[in-house]
């Protein structure tokens, strides 16, 4: 089976998945939910987040799936 990667949208993160994550593992997916850049819980939120934009968030998670070992 491909390896999942569940992907969050905006004022959350990768724990809104956490529920989720145990159903497609327990049917024997291997999952990943990264944290999106300024996203990680208890992140304050800085001036930066402001300054992110979608193209920012694409990059990031192309270079997190690109390290896979397996196509998502």
């Amino acid at each position: 089976m491909p390896p999942l990667v569940l992907i969050h949208g905006a004022f959350c993160g990768p724990w809104v998945f956490d529920a989720f994550r145990l159903a497609f593992e327990a049917a024997g997916y291997q999952v990943h939910a990264p944290a999106l850049r300024f996203h990680k819980k208890g992140a304050k939120a800085t001036r930066a987040l402001g300054m992110t934009g979608l193209i920012d968030y694409a990059h990031d998670l192309e270079k997190f799936i690109d390290g896979l070992q397996t196509t998502p």
